[in-house]
C-alpha cells in the first residue's frame, strides 16, 4: 500500500476503533435454545445508538411470518439468532471469514474493502425483487446511493442501514426559556443585527438557510453569532457544551457537521469525488486578532486532492472547536477528562437543567442517536423529577455558514447532513449455496419494507439511509428530538452527505482517504485536533499540518492521476 496510506489508515482504523469503544454496545451474545425443528439465521448486530429493541420485533414479526416456510429438507420456519455482542466497523474484518453470523447490521463498514476480499455475497437479486409492498429495495435508494454501491464492480454488495449525523445537539427548552435564539431584524430584512429575542414572541431570525418557519430559526448562522451566544451563556451561569473526553472521535463530530454545512453538499463530496471546484484559503497574514485571508478557487482533480485540505470549512470548523476547548467557561469541567465517557456526557447533559446542584448545559457534542443511548438517564430523571424531565425538547442543531453578521431572509444556504457512520446491511459469503443464503436474503428484503422501515424508526428513533415515509401518527409518536431530526433529514432543502465515491482511487484507497483530521505540526503528529489544541496548538498550526501530512505522501498515488 502507498505511503500515505499505510500512515493513514492506521490513523483511521484507530478512530474507528475508537468510535467501536465510545459506541457504546450493550448487548450480549446469543444465547437462544436451538429449535431443531427450524432453520435458524444468525444476526449479528452492533447496536450502540439504534438498540436492538427493533431487531427483537423484527425477528419476531419475521418467524411468525414464515413459520410454515421451509429453508431446508426436514425443517419448517425460521429461527432468528441474535449476537449483539459485536463490535462495529473494521474488526468485522477479522472474523467475518470464519464467523458463524450470516447476516450483520453494522456501522463503520469500508463495504468496497469487504467485497473486494469476497467477504460478503452480492445483493443485486433482492434489490430487484418486488418486496410486499410493491416496491423493490432498489426503488428506495437515490441515484447517489446506486451509483456509489455498484461503482465497485457493478453490484451492490449492502444495503444502506441506518443514518446518523454527528454533531451538536441541544437543549431547546433552554434556549426558549433564557432565549438564546436570536432575533429577526425587520429593518434589515432579518440581516446584520445579532440581537437576541427579548421575549418569546419576538421573531427568531431566518437561521442558517435563510428561511422563516424551519427547524433553524433563531440559532447562529454566522460565527460571530456562535460566539456571541457562547458568551452569553456564561453571562447567565449556563455551561455551553460537553462531550467525552474518553474519545477524541467525538470532537470530530462537530469538525465534520460543521465542515459539511459551511461547505455545502457539492464541495464537501469532493473529498471523496477529487472532481468539481472549490473555495479554499490561498494565504493568510497574521494580525494582533489572528488571521486574515484570502481565498481562491481552483479545479480540483486527483493530482491535486490534497488542496482539499484548504478548503475554508475546514478551517473555520477548527476555529470554532478551538475557541472552545481553550476557553474553560465554554465547557463542562469533566469533558477533558479521559475517564469521562459519552454516556457520562449524556447524563450530565440530561440531568443538567432539572439538578440545583449543577449549572445548566445548553449543547452535548454527539451523535444523532444520543437519546436513545440515553435513554437510562433520562427515565432516571423522569423517576427523579416528575413532569419536569417529561418530553424533553431536545434538538440537533443546524451550524453557522458564514464568518460574520447575520444570514439575511432569503440569504442562507441549503443545509448539509453528513451521514459519516458507514452502516450497512451484508450477508456473508459464508452463506453462498447454502439455506441460509435464500433465509439471510429473505430477512433482509423483509427488514426493508416500508412497515419494517417504520417501525424501525419508531422504536429506535433513527432514520433508515433509504427512502420512507411515516404518517402524521407515527411522527407524532417520536419523541421532540427524534421528531426534529427526522422533520430535518426529509426537508427537501437539506442534503445528505456521506462518505462514498465512485472515484476510482476512492475506492482503491477507501480506508485511507477517509475523512481525517490528523496533522503533523513541527514534526510531531496528532492523531486529532483535540490532542493538539491540549498541547497548546492553534487552529491555523492544525490547518496547515492537516495539509503537509496529506501533501507528504500524495504523489505516491500517482498511478490515479489523469494526463
Amino acid at each position: 500500500m502507498k505511503k500515505l496510506s499505510k500512515v493513514l489508515s492506521v490513523i483511521s482504523v484507530l478512530i474507528l476503533i475508537g468510535a467501536a469503544v465510545s459506541g457504546c454496545g450493550r448487548g450480549s451474545s446469543a444465547t437462544e435454545k436451538i429449535d431443531e425443528t427450524k432453520t435458524q439465521l444468525y444476526v449479528a448486530i452492533f447496536e450502540g445508538g439504534t438498540g436492538d429493541a427493533w431487531l427483537k420485533t423484527l425477528k419476531a414479526k419475521f418467524e411468525r411470518a414464515y413459520a410454515d416456510v421451509s429453508f431446508e429438507n426436514g425443517k419448517l420456519g425460521a429461527q432468528i439468532i441474535i449476537d449483539s455482542s459485536k463490535n462495529a466497523g473494521r474488526t468485522v474484518l477479522d472474523y467475518i471469514a470464519g464467523d458463524s453470523n450470516d447476516v450483520y447490521f453494522n456501522e463503520g463498514i469500508s463495504l468496497n474493502t469487504f467485497a473486494s476480499q469476497k467477504y460478503v455475497l452480492p445483493l443485486d437479486d433482492i434489490c430487484d425483487e418486488p418486496l410486499s409492498d410493491g416496491k423493490t429495495i432498489r426503488s428506495k435508494l437515490s441515484s447517489d446511493q446506486i451509483t456509489n454501491l455498484t461503482a465497485l464492480d457493478g453490484h451492490i454488495y449492502g444495503i444502506p442501514h441506518y443514518e446518523c449525523y454527528g454533531g451538536v445537539n441541544y437543549d431547546k427548552d433552554l434556549f426558549s426559556s433564557k432565549r438564546l435564539y436570536f432575533a429577526y431584524d425587520a429593518e434589515n430584512n432579518g440581516g446584520e443585527a445579532n440581537e437576541f429575542i427579548k421575549k418569546s414572541s419576538d421573531a427568531r431570525s431566518c437561521g442558517p438557510d435563510g428561511a422563516r418557519g424551519t427547524e433553524d430559526d433563531g440559532l447562529p448562522s454566522s460565527l460571530e453569532e456562535f460566539y456571541l451566544l457562547m458568551e452569553k451563556m456564561v453571562e447567565m451561569s449556563i455551561v455551553p457544551f460537553v462531550w467525552t473526553g474518553k474519545t477524541s472521535t467525538y470532537t470530530e463530530y462537530l469538525l465534520n457537521a460543521f465542515y459539511a454545512n459551511w461547505m455545502g453538499y457539492e464541495e464537501f463530496s469532493e473529498n471523496f469525488t477529487f472532481s468539481g471546484n472549490t473555495e479554499i484559503i490561498s494565504k493568510a497574514t497574521a494580525t494582533t486578532n489572528g488571521y486574515t485571508f484570502e481565498t481562491d478557487r481552483i479545479d480540483i482533480q486527483e493530482s491535486n486532492g490534497y488542496m482539499l485540505t484548504k478548503q475554508t470549512g475546514r478551517y473555520y470548523a477548527l476555529e470554532l472547536l478551538h475557541k472552545i476547548m481553550t476557553n474553560p467557561a465554554y465547557y463542562y469541567s469533566k469533558s477533558t477528562q479521559i475517564t469521562f465517557s459519552h454516556l457520562d456526557a449524556q447524563e450530565a447533559f440530561v440531568y443538567s437543567r432539572l439538578d440545583t446542584k449543577m449549572q445548566p448545559i445548553a449543547m452535548l457534542i454527539d451523535g444523532s442517536w444520543w437519546e436513545n443511548e440515553a435513554s437510562d438517564p433520562i427515565a432516571r430523571t423522569i423517576k427523579a423529577y416528575g413532569s419536569d424531565a417529561e418530553n424533553r425538547n431536545f434538538g440537533f442543531m443546524p451550524l453557522p455558514v458564514r464568518v460574520g453578521g447575520s444570514v439575511a431572509e432569503g440569504g442562507g444556504k441549503a443545509l448539509t447532513l453528513f451521514d459519516h457512520m458507514g452502516s450497512y446491511v451484508i450477508i456473508n459469503a459464508n452463506t453462498k449455496n447454502t439455506p441460509k443464503e435464500t433465509l439471510a436474503k429473505q430477512f433482509v428484503k423483509y427488514a426493508y419494507t416500508d412497515e419494517n422501515l417504520q417501525m424501525f424508526t419508531t422504536t429506535s428513533g433513527t432514520a433508515k439511509a433509504v427512502a420512507y415515509d411515516l404518517t402524521a401518527e407515527q411522527v407524532s409518536s417520536l419523541s421532540p428530538y427524534s421528531r426534529s431530526v427526522w422533520n430535518l433529514r426529509n426537508n427537501p432543502s437539506v442534503n445528505i452527505a456521506s462518505a462514498n465515491s465512485p472515484n476510482e482511487m476512492f475506492i482503491n484507497e477507501e480506508v485511507a482517504l477517509k475523512l481525517a483530521w490528523s496533522s503533523v505540526i513541527r514534526n510531531q503528529n496528532y492523531l486529532s485536533p483535540y490532542s493538539a489544541f491540549r498541547d497548546s496548538k492553534t487552529a491555523y498550526d492544525v490547518f496547515g499540518g492537516i495539509y503537509e501530512l496529506t501533501l507528504s505522501g500524495w504523489s505516491d498515488y500517482g498511478e490515479y492521476f489523469k494526463a
